[in-house]
């Protein structure tokens, strides 16, 4: 068989835009973008959470008493001196180092619901606009929404993650990131997620009904549907007239 040579390249403008090939990469960022951050917090926290660990190991023992040392009693002066100190007591320096820190701590995790004053964004805001930006940079949706859709799936676990009490993070991270910061976090997780979701769904739909392509069928159109359908049922019942008039159906499709 003769040699034809060097096959012609494509040039970058002309080249078909593959998303199982592109989208996958806008995934992976985003997953190290979140990931990275909480690794900030759970870095900075570490020192505290081993403090608190080790408080929690010690007292798992229950109360013991050192039978070694015998009292003595003590002397007139130096109880005065104690009945003054606790009229005004004084915090030891040890004492002092270790509210000061946890100063800190809270005011780092305090982040979480911190709004910058040119942006006017909060930490579920800016995961928001942290998604947006995955999804649409040179992503043409129109023709091609698959992006939506790797960052819907990769949305999945921050969702769970957030969502519990007891979670990894309960472990890893001090007291001071309640659950109540996590859970606000989860719902603003779900409804970036949702809203992937739906930018996806709808912009397939739309491009099977502009080239009269069956939308139910096959397996894979079948299955995005059916799940679509899904998220939107959770969606609906996780709303606020929800929660308050029908706790029980909130929970239950949770």
């Amino acid at each position: 068989m003769s040699d034809t040579g060097t096959p012609p390249v494509i040039p970058t403008e002309l080249q078909q835009y593959n998303s199982y090939e592109t989208d996958p990469k806008w995934q992976i960022k985003f997953t190290i973008i979140w990931t990275s951050v909480v690794a900030f917090f759970v870095v900075v926290a570490l020192p505290a959470v081993i403090r608190g660990r080790r408080k929690w190991v010690k007292d798992s023992f229950g109360v013991t008493e050192d039978w070694h040392d015998r009292y003595s009693c003590i002397p007139d002066e130096k109880a005065q001196r104690c009945e003054e100190g606790a009229r005004t007591p004084a915090i030891p320096p040890r004492r002092r180092n270790r509210i000061l820190v946890a100063r800190i701590f809270l005011t780092l995790g305090s982040a979480f619901d911190w709004t910058p004053p040119a942006a006017g964004l909060n930490a579920g805001q800016r995961y928001v606009a942290a998604v947006l930006a995955c999804i649409i940079t040179s992503a043409p949706l129109m023709t091609n929404p698959n992006r939506a859709g790797f960052l819907a799936i990769a949305q999945l676990t921050p969702v769970f993650l957030f969502a519990s009490k007891n979670t990894v993070l309960s472990l890893v991270l001090p007291p001071f990131f309640a659950y109540t910061k996590l859970n606000f976090l989860h719902r603003w997780v779900s409804r970036t997620m949702f809203l992937s979701a739906a930018i996806h769904g709808t912009l397939w739909i739309n491009n099977h009904v502009v080239w009269d392509i069956q939308i139910l069928g096959q397996q894979k159109e079948t299955s995005g549907v059916a799940a679509f359908g899904v998220l939107c049922v959770i969606v609906l019942t996780s709303l606020r007239p929800v929660r308050i008039w029908a706790w029980g159906v909130f929970y239950w499709v949770q």
